[in-house]
């Protein structure tokens, strides 16, 4: 920039420069030519003062004067016009300059993208290269520690962080366990799992972004006592996102340039997909095997129930069978009960209507009975009454007998 504005500014000075200069030797050449026009004209005035004056010689000096004058004129006008010429061409080379000096500048940014876009593309290369190493390696793997080894190990290859660790998420949970860690200061506590949206990292991989935290920020991760602490200057949080969830987190810390950022940042965005797919394809593989476990379980407690169910049939013919049997004779004994039955009600019938006549006779009995007791009744109290009257008279006569005798 300074060195445009010193350009600027000489270009500017050469420019007046000229113009003056230009300026300068036109009004020095007019006033030269001037003073050659005004000495050749005191000298014909003198010729002219010497030779007399007569009308012919008169005329003749007049046409020279007049010559002179023309001459004089012609000359200015040529200067002007060779003046303004000289204007021009300088204009002409300034506007050149300036416009050479603007495609410099736009060539000199135009490097400069290209520079940037070469940057970015040996930075996008490197990414790729690294990915799909990683992406290599893990290919095929199921088992979510072998991952999380293989994956950590690639990126302490890659990045070379001081500080390191890698959690993946328990399936079917909102719990994170942590896999891999590398760096962690020992004299602090680990953190061995985290539920999500707890804590800075729990929310890191609630929100699915990643994270950059710089050195003036609170600190999440701590380089071990073998490295200063101020040498994990920045950290990293990225989280394993794939189809809106997220399978795992990884956080690496260290002094990493400014300039490196950007380049860490693509980085860990392509290789944390890679790593979620995986998680979530053998999270699947897993459930696919216990489900195939549990099926070929079922299947076999399904064959044994099927044999047993299958001698539970026979069993169960070889009674339905004895039932049918069983049914035939309960018809039999049915029809043979039914003419029982109906026998009975024939015999109840005749039973009732000889517990009617019973009953019948009964009655008349019951009423022959009453009156047998009433006429006994009826005997008893004449009898009574009869004991009575017979005995009374010769009792009164016995009393009075006595009376007498005692008298």
């Amino acid at each position: 920039m300074k060195k445009n504005t010193s350009l600027k500014w000489q270009l500017y000075i050469a420019v007046a420069a000229s113009y003056i200069l230009i300026i300068g030797t036109a009004t020095y050449f007019f006033v030269a030519l001037n003073k050659r026009i005004e000495k050749i004209k005191g000298f014909i005035s003198d010729i002219h003062h010497e030779l007399g004056s007569s009308p012919a010689l008169t005329r003749f000096f007049d046409d020279i004067y007049d010559t002179i004058g023309t001459m004089k004129t012609r000359t200015l006008v040529l200067i002007v016009l060779l003046m303004l010429f000289l204007m021009f061409l300088i204009n002409r080379i300034v506007k050149t300059i300036r416009e050479l000096r603007r495609r410099s500048a736009e060539m000199h940014q135009l490097n400069q993208k290209i520079q940037a876009a070469q940057k970015q593309i040996e930075d996008t290369n490197w990414s790729l290269s690294h990915a799909t190493k990683l992406s290599e390696h893990i290919s095929g793997v199921d088992g979510e520690d072998e991952i999380a080894k293989i994956s950590f190990d690639s990126i302490l290859d890659s990045i070379e962080p001081y500080a390191a660790t890698l959690y993946i998420r328990k399936a079917d949970t909102e719990e994170y366990i942590l896999k891999q860690h590398i760096g962690i200061d020992s004299t602090r506590p680990l953190l061995r799992t985290f539920i999500e949206g707890e804590g800075l990292i729990g929310h890191v991989a609630k929100r699915k972004k990643l994270k950059v935290i710089l050195e003036n920020e609170k600190e999440i991760l701590h380089s071990s006592s073998a490295l200063r602490p101020n040498q994990v200057s920045t950290v990293f949080v990225a989280p394993f996102v794939y189809e809106r969830r997220t399978w795992g987190l990884l956080e690496i810390g260290g002094n990493f340039p400014v300039e490196s950022h950007q380049k860490i940042i693509h980085f860990l965005e392509r290789i944390t997909r890679t790593i979620a797919i995986a998680i979530k394809s053998g999270q699947a593989h897993l459930l696919v095997e216990q489900l195939l476990e549990e099926t070929q379980q079922q299947t076999e407690e399904l064959e044994a129930q099927q044999e047993e169910l299958r001698i539970t049939n026979e069993e169960l013919i070889y009674k339905t069978n004895l039932l049918e049997a069983s049914e035939e004779e309960l018809r039999v004994q049915q029809e043979e009960l039914q003419q029982t039955n109906t026998q009975l009600e024939e015999q109840a019938r005749q039973l009732v209507s000889r517990n009617d006549e019973l009953n019948a006779a009964k009655k008349t009995v019951e009423d022959q009975i009453q009156e047998v007791e009433l006429a006994s009744k009826y005997k008893s109290e004449f009898m009574a009454n009869m004991s009575h009257e017979l005995r009374t008279p010769p009792q009164q006569y016995l009393n009075l007998s006595q009376t007498f005798a005692r008298q």
